[in-house]
């Protein structure tokens, strides 16, 4: 033997790289299923169905969320959904009278137009004259793929600022 080669330290068997991950294993089989080492359904559960909410010009054209109110549509969607809860007690629109849906749907509006970046609706090619809310429903059924809009409320924005 050389003298390099007894310089050299011992690599002892624990501090294999291999060794650590055995250990993980054994660990998390022995744990199994309890939290936080359990695999979470995250995507193992996928709902059938997915609502989206849409606002619209009078022309049905999707106007820029994030651009002109500075939310995207999620967002929009949990502020409208309060606002039916505040109304009628539920956050599922399917659940309440028509009636309902409409002057939720015309609140939601109104304090959506409100909050709007003038600005930017100035920009648009032609700033809305009615502002539509309708929430998208695509559902998925084995291989029949289902889209469905269904029309919330109408808010007339006129005037010279944009006020309804």
């Amino acid at each position: 033997m050389s003298d390099s080669e007894s310089n050299a330290p011992q690599r002892r068997w624990w501090q294999h790289p291999l060794v650590p991950c055995a250990a993980v294993a054994v660990l998390l089989v022995a744990v199994g299923d309890a939290y936080p080492l359990s695999p979470f359904p995250m995507y193992s559960n996928i709902d059938t169905s997915a609502n989206m909410l849409l606002v619209t010009n009078e022309k049905d054209e999707a106007l820029p969320l994030s651009r002109l109110f500075n939310s995207g549509s999620a967002q929009l969607k949990k502020r409208f959904e309060k606002e039916l809860q505040d109304q009628t007690g539920t956050r599922e629109y399917q659940d309440v009278k028509p009636e309902q849906q409409v002057a939720a749907g015309q609140a939601f509006l109104r304090d959506l137009w409100a909050g709007r970046d003038k600005g930017d609706v100035a920009k648009l090619p032609a700033p809305p004259q009615v502002l539509r809310l309708k929430i998208r429903t695509m559902t998925m059924n084995g291989t029949e793929f289902g889209d469905t809009i269904h029309p919330i409320a109408d808010l007339a924005v006129t005037g010279e600022g944009g006020e309804p």
